[in-house]
């Protein structure tokens, strides 16, 4: 029964210097990650740009218990279409933790420009509650998709998009945006801001953007539009 006891006030020591060990960094040393699945959906493509599989992840992520806040914004220019956002794809890591767990949910907000390739007033902000995480194992980052609220955009117009994953960083770790392998848009480097780590809103990051597509869900908006007319009888 002794030894039992010892045995076990070990393991919660060892549990306990592995999560005390890790440090708050402002970008990921590699990707981690576990399983995930896949989704449908019919989609008109808006914008994007995937990951670079020699990139790294940015911190962006919302700690309400540490607590902390961290965040990256990458512009883009709305296409001709004049479709609204209504679905995206973006890419992450995670790593740093003692603990593996998926994001609890995710915040995307969405941003006008100042004119000056810099994120102006808020456009839409909106917690992402359901979504699919689907690993890749070759490239250990997470491909994450999710329908979203409309957000209205106007042709040729520059917007800028936050994707922040709400997460606890004892013990399930840091969530990082995974940066692209081409910028499409026209202001050229991501920004971040992490202020506990002395990242102020918002500084350019030595990347060129960050993985993330956006669409138009056509059955989404067949969706609304049938419930919509039933609202009516």
């Amino acid at each position: 029964m002794h030894s039992k006891l010892l045995m076990a006030l070990f393991a919660l020591l060892m549990t306990a210097s592995l999560a005390s060990a890790a440090t708050l960094e402002s970008a990921s040393p590699m990707g981690n990650g576990g399983p995930g699945a896949t989704i449908t959906r019919e989609l008109v493509p808006l914008f994007c740009q995937m990951p670079d599989p020699a990139g790294t992840g940015l911190s962006s992520q919302i700690d309400f218990v540490y607590p902390f806040d961290s965040g990256v914004v990458d512009d883009y220019v709305a296409d001709a279409s004049g479709l609204a956002v209504n679905a995206m794809d973006w890419w992450g890591q995670y790593w740093n933790y003692s603990t593996f767990a998926n994001s609890d949910y995710y915040v995307v907000s969405f941003y006008l420009d100042n004119g000056t390739c810099y994120p102006g007033g808020l456009l839409s902000t909106q917690d992402v509650t359901t979504f699919t995480e689907t690993y890749d194992a070759t490239n250990a980052w997470y491909a994450v998709s999710a329908s979203i609220a409309d957000v209205a955009q106007t042709p040729g117009q520059r917007y800028w998009v936050e994707v922040q994953s709400v997460l606890e960083f004892t013990p399930n770790g840091q969530w990082g945006w995974q940066t692209c392998i081409a910028e499409g848009g026209d202001c050229g480097a991501p920004l971040q801001g992490f202020p506990l780590l002395g990242i102020p809103y918002w500084t350019a990051q030595a990347y060129i953007g960050m993985a993330f597509c956006l669409y138009n869900d056509t059955i989404a908006v067949e969706e609304n539009t049938v419930s919509s007319v039933k609202s009516l009888y």
